[in-house]
């Protein structure tokens, strides 16, 4: 992992849930990746940004 990255881990006490979010940054663009360990529905989620203007 680079500097430019963020990585949170989140434990949910007393369940089996884990979710990791990874925040990645450049200069215009920030990219978001959700992975949850359980699930019934969405585990893997992508999303991509950009700045605008400024």
């Amino acid at each position: 992992m680079s500097s430019d990255t963020l990585q949170l881990t989140l434990f949910y006490i007393e369940t089996p849930y884990m979710v990791t979010y990874h925040l990645a940054f450049t200069e215009r663009e920030i990219e978001l990746n959700y992975h949850v360990n359980v699930s019934f529905g969405l585990r893997q989620y992508q999303a991509l940004g950009q700045l605008q203007g400024a």
